[in-house]
């Protein structure tokens, strides 16, 4: 295992940005101390403002943000305030952009505010399976206008200006989110990866 990611809701070790939003736990911070010596890498994706100063505070190797974007220009909790982004930077860390439309516009993050609420509220209170909320949010933002790709690019120059051009990768998050930026064709180049089993990514990337 060379990452590790703490959190996508709460866990043992930290709370989450959608959920408690509470730092490191005991467990956490022996968690912590295990990667650093196994040199395992640290993603804090997920995880609270709290728990990414704790993290600050412990590693003493880089860490990332695999899939997280600026809260500057959109401010979705899961992105990343500029001294986050700073931080990352100085500590030779990496922030991958999130491709998923509410990561990217303000607009849409918004709007879809109550979509989000109620996944997270249903399946906490056992109505619904992660799956039978996952399909009603889809549904319900599959109506709401994408944005434009030209965000993409804003967040990588904002992420650059602030933290250097070597904090700032593609994090994509493709499995994860249900809208992306108007672009057919990008989304047609990416739509093998999306939709193949993890197992043949190997083997679709060596045929290209």
């Amino acid at each position: 295992m060379r990452l590790l990611t703490l959190a996508w809701a709460d866990t043992g070790f930290c709370g989450s940005v959608f959920g408690s939003r509470t730092g490191l736990t005991p467990g956490g911070r022996g968690l912590i101390e295990s990667c650093e010596d196994l040199g395992v890498v640290v993603d804090v994706s997920h995880a609270s403002d709290a728990a990414f100063a704790d993290v600050c505070a412990l590693a003493a190797r880089p860490f990332i943000a695999s899939h997280s974007n600026c809260r500057s220009l959109c401010p979705n909790p899961r992105n990343l305030t500029d001294q986050q982004i700073r931080i990352l930077g100085e500590r030779g860390g990496v922030m991958g952009i999130n491709l998923g439309s509410g990561f990217l516009s303000r607009e849409f993050h918004e709007r879809t505010l109550g979509v989000r609420a109620e996944f997270f509220r249903s399946v906490e209170a056992g109505e619904k399976t992660f799956d039978e909320a996952g399909a009603l949010a889809s549904a319900a933002v599959a109506g709401v206008p994408r944005p434009p790709l030209s965000l993409v690019v804003e967040h990588v120059r904002w992420a650059v200006n602030v933290g250097g051009e070597d904090c700032v990768g593609l994090g994509g998050d493709l499995d994860g989110v249900d809208s992306t930026p108007v672009g057919p064709r990008w989304r047609r180049r990416l739509s093998p990866y999306c939709r193949a089993p993890r197992q043949r990514w190997p083997q679709l990337l060596a045929s290209r």
